[in-house]
């Protein structure tokens, strides 16, 4: 495992806590987090932050860094193994928007390709919130997997 700063910074106690529910991290810095320091600005950042105004609720976030396995003993990696199978098993339609610039799965991308061998692989400049940075590659990627011509 190479776990990102991140995501060892979430699994330190203390200081976590104090850095993603005192600060609010990394919700005041998305921009620069997701691999696109362009991107993620005004409105879409009033967006992301609104839901994540307390204490209490910027534990999510924390609580969803800390999922991320650090060690091959993390309590989620047995669920993250049957997702694999389950993915890998899978023989339908499928499509994969995938940003290169992506700071957290960003490397992980010929794995996941291998898992679907039937899929399409849309490369992009993009980083973490493709949803903000490529949303046409994004819907282009649901037609094809639903069937429909793209418009």
């Amino acid at each position: 495992f190479h776990p990102t700063f991140f995501h060892k910074l979430a699994q330190t106690p203390v200081v976590s806590d104090l850095i993603f529910r005192g600060l609010g991290y990394p919700q005041l810095n998305l921009n620069m987090a997701q691999g696109e320091r362009h991107n993620i600005t005004g409105v879409a950042t009033k967006a992301y932050k609104y839901p994540l105004r307390s204490w209490i609720d910027r534990g999510v976030v924390l609580a969803m860094a800390r999922e991320v396995p650090d060690s091959l003993e993390h309590p989620s990696v047995e669920l993250l193994q049957r997702c694999q199978e389950f993915v890998g098993s899978f023989s339908g339609p499928a499509a994969v928007v995938w940003g290169d610039r992506d700071p957290v799965l960003g490397r992980l991308k010929n794995r996941t390709a291998r898992l679907l061998p039937q899929a399409t692989v849309t490369s992009t400049s993009g980083g973490h919130f493709l949803q903000e940075q490529v949303p046409v590659e994004i819907a282009a990627a649901i037609r094809e997997v639903a069937g429909l011509n793209a418009r």
